[in-house]
This record gives C-alpha cells, structure tokens and sequence, in this order.
C-alpha cells in the first residue's frame, strides 16, 4: 500500500516555479489559522505554469485589502474557488477601516462572503453546500440534520410554531446533559459503603 506523502514531500515533488509561488502566497495574511496541508493540496490541484503569476497576483490583492476583516477566507477556500477569477474587494479607503462586502446573499440579504458558485453569507453557502459523511456516504448537510433530528423525535411537529419546536429541542438537549451528568456523577456514600471499608460486614 502506498504511503500517504508528507506536506513537504508534495511540495517538493513540484517543479521550481511552483515551489516559490506557493512560498510567496503562503506569507500572506490570510485567514488566522489557515491549514497548510489543505492549501497546498489545492494549490497542487489548480495552479499550473501558465496561471501561477495571476493567481499569486490575485491572492496579493486579496489579502492586502482584506487585511483586518472577518470575512477573509482561508488559503484553501480561496483558492479551491477559483477566486483569482472574481473581482477583488474595494480599495481599503483607511488603514483603520476594515472592508464591509457591499454584495448581499442572495438567499438571506445579510453581506455575503462567497462569491462562487453563487454569491451567498457563510451560513446560506452551508445550508446550500456543505456535505457530511453519513454511513459512509458524502450527503448533503441539510439532509443529515433531518434524518438526526427525525431519529431523535425532534422535527417540526404540524401547526408547531419555530418558538415551540426550539424549546422542545432545548428540553431534550437538557435530558440527554442530564442523564450524562448523572451516569459520571460521583456515587454519594452510604453507610453500607463505610461498615465494609472498615470490615464490618
């Protein structure tokens, strides 16, 4: 069975131009947090020779004026979207100032903080996107949350208000602490416990 290569093995598989390309992007200031392993794994899969400069250029201008904000994407998210391609953000006006999207989700109106494939809030791209594994199949998340929350007794039950199904999902969430709580809560003694630790029974 082949061995899984290392971060740096992959790196150092790439040819030059490449090696120095995703050393120059990784030093921007992109997202706190940003997971190498993921960037460079979709650094391998869409730059190529002939899209290198535009794509270290476009990360350049991203990050610059994206500096500061809370929306800035990780280096993998950028990139596994082909964000070199989008439009980047306004000019930031003041150091001081940090950029607020003027683009609002198509679903929801908040400011949105994914252009591609659609323009959307973090929170709509989820809904829309995400995936979860689920008896070892990739299935779309809204899906998954509604056969747990089927199995668990907890869908909307017909003429339930959003208020009424939220607190009855609260009450079970606060049963299962409980039970938890109970099963690892320390065993008060009894004075059987203590006649048998002193050897009188």
């Amino acid at each position: 069975m082949a061995t899984k290569k290392t971060t740096q093995q992959i790196i150092e598989s790439w040819p030059e131009y490449k090696q120095k390309g995703f050393a120059e992007i990784w030093l921007f200031n992109w997202r706190s947090g940003s997971n190498k392993r993921k960037a460079v794994e979709a650094f391998d899969q869409w730059v190529t020779q002939e899209n290198i400069h535009e794509v270290v250029e476009g990360a350049r201008i991203y990050t610059n004026r994206m500096r500061g904000n809370t929306y800035i994407k990780s280096t993998a998210p950028w990139l596994n979207g082909e964000s070199w391609h989008d439009d980047p953000p306004p000019e930031r006006r003041n150091e001081e100032e940090p950029y607020v999207s003027t683009e609002i989700c198509r679903v929801c109106g908040e400011p949105a903080t994914v252009r591609h494939p659609e323009t959307l809030c973090s929170r709509c791209y989820i809904s829309s996107y995400s995936t979860q594994n689920y008896d070892g199949e990739r299935l779309p998340y809204q899906f998954v949350l509604a056969k747990a929350l089927k199995d668990a007794g907890l869908e909307i039950r017909e003429g339930e208000t959003e208020d009424a199904w939220q607190n009855r999902c609260k009450q079970h969430a606060f049963k299962k602490i409980g039970r938890v709580l109970q099963q690892h809560a320390p065993r008060q003694k009894t004075q059987g416990d203590v006649a048998k630790r002193k050897g009188n029974v």
